[in-house]
């Protein structure tokens, strides 16, 4: 019994040490980098994310998203949640094939609900999306998987 609680320890402190030094060599990497702000605007949905295509930004709110021409800065599309449509949290988003997907939470509500909501890029219009159910965490960000 001894041996397995030692193993954990070391297990444990053997963990710790390389998340200290992967931070430590991603603080000196960072030192290396730079970013350069190329624009900015105002979009009144700026609380929770982003996502891009080509030509637009979508901005994305606990409950809205506006979609903003890149050149003119203009708002061409929006979208707010409804009755019809029970959005709670929205989180980021991202651009796949004409389809705006965005991590969705009951946040900070619990039981914990998270899904996958979808919308049609061009039009803003909701056209789905993907229940995890109720499972411990929440859905706080999305990306392309495996391809």
């Amino acid at each position: 019994m001894k041996e397995i609680k030692m193993s954990k320890i070391i297990f444990t402190k053997l963990i710790i040490t390389c998340c200290c030094l992967l931070l430590i060599v991603g603080v000196a990497n960072s030192q290396h980098r730079k970013f350069k702000e190329i624009k900015r605007f105002d979009a009144k949905e700026a609380r929770q994310g982003v996502a891009v295509d080509s030509n637009y930004i979508y901005v994305i709110g606990t409950a809205q998203i506006g979609k903003y021409d890149k050149q003119t800065n203009e708002q061409v599309a929006s979208w707010v949640a409804d009755e019809k449509t029970p959005i709670i949290h929205l989180n980021s988003g991202v651009i796949i094939e004409d389809k705006l997907f965005c991590a969705h939470s009951n946040y900070p509500e619990i039981p914990m609900t998270s899904s996958v909501e979808i919308w049609d890029a061009e039009t803003l219009q909701h056209i789905g999306n993907h229940s995890f159910g109720i499972k411990w965490g929440s859905c706080t960000w999305i990306d392309r998987y495996d391809g």
